[in-house]
């Protein structure tokens, strides 16, 4: 952390024109969250800084931090500044005992994650935040995988995607080894970890009202993925026969009698928002289908909200920080337009649909 107060309360920045200065005075200075003693650290590795003693017990204030997340601070309160922003560097609010990075214009938080910590623990802040009513912004610092022109994003990246009406699913991303934000955006899912996205630099020799032009011209695109469908289903019977046999799962879809090979083509189909679940497509449309379509002759009809009450029972959805956790509700509407595109079904009238044929499973393992 860069702020720390002195034995008289008054709060010090540390920068590298006064870390000399400071380290000369020999004052005591202690954590502007936890009143805890913390020193100054003005090596030639890190950036100066402020840091708890070994043993320190604040969980409040920045601790731990990288060198890259005291560079990214760094620069952000500099391209701030720079443009006349009133900026708070590690502002402290007591009310809800919590640390900002940056607090901007009296009602902007900005935080910079480097490090993967639980997202509830980010959510929690986030509502923190709101209940002061806030702004808060969530900004990635991790470096993201590129493997075959596709992005692999873990559970934690993902936490941080929002949602607009051209740049589709995006989140933000800062290096600050090069000085610039990484828009990515028009994020698709294609399989697994995978997917297909597109990307902005934003270098900090930019103002962000240019930032913001730049981005503004950006138009959504749907992007089609072409998907061999027989081989997707090959590829999940071995998945599941190597390192799935013994799940709940598998156990259950043995015992009443199923392969995977002969399930109908319409269960296990990937979607474009399927990552919004951490239930496999295979998984949740079998007991769909088992438990719901199954049941249903042609010419029966039905409600969205009838079958969103299964969806609800079998979905467990992801964790972001913004996006509700009924967003992959949208993976359930995506299906039933799959469905639909397969003359499985028909939606007559808005939210009601009725039955044009039914999905048969091939041949039962056994009878």
């Amino acid at each position: 952390m860069f702020t720390a107060q002195t034995e008289t309360g008054k709060v010090i920045t540390v920068t590298k024109t006064n870390r000399d200065l400071l380290e000369k005075n020999k004052m005591r200075y202690v954590c502007c969250c936890c009143q805890e003693e913390v020193i100054l650290k003005n090596g030639d590795i890190k950036v100066p800084h402020f840091a708890h003693k070994k043993g320190g017990k604040c969980k409040t204030a920045s601790e731990g931090e990288s060198a890259k997340h005291l560079k990214a601070k760094e620069l952000l309160l500099g391209w701030l500044t720079a443009q006349a922003f009133q900026v708070d560097l590690e502002h402290y609010f007591s009310e809800i005992k919590r640390q900002a990075d940056l607090f901007v214009e009296g009602n902007i938080v900005l935080e910079y994650q480097c490090s993967t910590i639980p997202i509830k623990e980010m959510i929690e802040r986030t509502e923190n935040y709101l209940s002061l009513s806030l702004k808060p912004y969530w900004i990635l610092g991790q470096e993201l995988t590129m493997r075959g022109g596709k992005y692999l994003f873990s559970a934690f990246q993902l936490a941080f995607l929002l949602k607009d009406k051209d740049l589709g699913y995006y989140l933000f991303c800062f290096h600050p080894e090069e000085k610039c934000f990484e828009l990515i955006y028009h994020i698709h899912h294609y399989v697994g970890k995978y997917f297909f996205a597109s990307s902005m630099k934003l270098p900090l020799s930019i103002s962000l009202e240019e930032m913001q032009a730049k981005i503004a011209r950006i138009r959504f695109k749907s992007l089609y993925i072409k998907r061999n469908r027989k081989m997707e289903r090959e590829h999940l019977s071995y998945f599941y026969a190597k390192y799935k046999s013994k799940s709940m799962f598998s156990k259950q879809l043995y015992q009443s009698g199923y392969a995977i090979l002969n399930l109908p083509s319409e269960i296990g189909v990937q979607l474009s928002r399927q990552f919004l679940t951490h239930t496999p497509a295979l998984e949740w449309q079998f007991l769909l289908w088992e438990n719901f379509f199954k049941l249903l002759e042609v010419g029966d009809t039905f409600s969205k909200e009838h079958i969103v009450q299964y969806f609800r029972k079998y979905v467990v959805g992801i964790k972001m920080i913004f996006l509700p956790l009924n967003e992959c509700h949208l993976l359930l509407e995506e299906y039933l337009l799959f469905l639909e595109s397969e003359g499985v079904l028909v939606e007559y009238i808005a939210g009601r649909f009725r039955i044009k044929r039914q999905i048969i499973y091939m041949e039962k393992l056994f009878r």
